[in-house]
């Protein structure tokens, strides 16, 4: 599944972290391709931001264009996985409580409105 190099990288991770994502190896992906990417720039703005929890379907929360939307979540045990999709695939990464990945360093969109659903 994953190259002889990609394998190395991924051994340098802490051994809790190398495990989890043995059970996401989607997230494994996304971290390979985005680890060697910049950090975004102080002026860089984000037009969508996406936060999954444990590889849901639906982002928990969304950012578009300064709208926030959210999707139901089951917040009563923390997420195994937390990963952050930009505007160029994976800005941050969390596994566990180990943070992996962070290309956004607090410059997070600005949220101008809140989409709310009526049932």
């Amino acid at each position: 599944m994953f190259t002889p190099t990609e394998q190395t990288v991924l051994s340098k991770l802490p051994q809790e972290v190398q495990r989890t994502l043995s059970e996401y190896p989607s997230v494994a992906q996304n971290y390979l391709m985005a680890r060697s990417l910049p950090v975004l720039t102080e002026n860089y703005k984000l037009e969508l931001f996406e936060i999954y929890y444990d590889c849901a379907d639906l982002p928990a929360l969304a950012i578009k264009k300064g709208v926030l939307t959210t999707n139901e979540t089951n917040c009563d045990t923390p997420p195994t996985i937390v990963e952050g999709i930009g505007d160029d695939g994976a800005v941050f990464i969390q596994v566990r409580e180990r943070v992996i990945l962070n290309r956004v360093r607090g410059h997070f969109p600005e949220v101008k409105s809140v989409l709310v659903e009526v049932s």
